[in-house]
């Protein structure tokens, strides 16, 4: 199996597509280069971590290790995504709201990005681990 089977993976890497365009597009060139720069490496930052992650899941508690960073990193580009927000500088709400949610795979039902992590099955990831978990 390979971490890009992961549903967690495929969800931050359609996420760090959609940040990098609204920072490049969206954003006023002066937020590009300071908020913009910032928000561009956190997000990016929860899809490598998802990797790296990965990479060391013959040790469970290793992956569940890089994947709590993931969930920091997650944090902290939701706070920028708010603070371009509330200041105006992403004033398109409604894209501001599909970067806040997802739509579930298979279910359609949207769900706050902050549950991304949360409620992460890892019954899928078994068959990466020697012996489960």
């Amino acid at each position: 199996m390979s971490y890009k089977k992961l549903e967690i993976w495929q969800l931050a890497k359609e996420l760090v597509i959609d940040i990098h365009r609204m920072t490049i597009e969206v954003l006023p060139k002066f937020e590009a280069f300071e908020e913009g720069r910032q928000i561009r490496k956190s997000i990016k930052s929860v899809k490598t971590t998802i990797v790296e992650g990965y990479g060391r899941r013959e040790y469970k508690q290793e992956f569940l290790r890089f994947l709590s960073y993931a969930v920091a990193s997650n944090d902290e580009t939701l706070d920028h995504l708010e603070t371009l927000f509330e200041t105006g500088s992403l004033a398109n709400k409604d894209l501001y709201n599909k970067l806040v949610t997802f739509k579930s795979c298979g279910t359609g039902s949207s769900r706050h990005r902050t549950e991304l992590f949360y409620d992460l099955d890892p019954a899928p990831m078994r068959a990466g681990f020697p012996g489960g978990f």
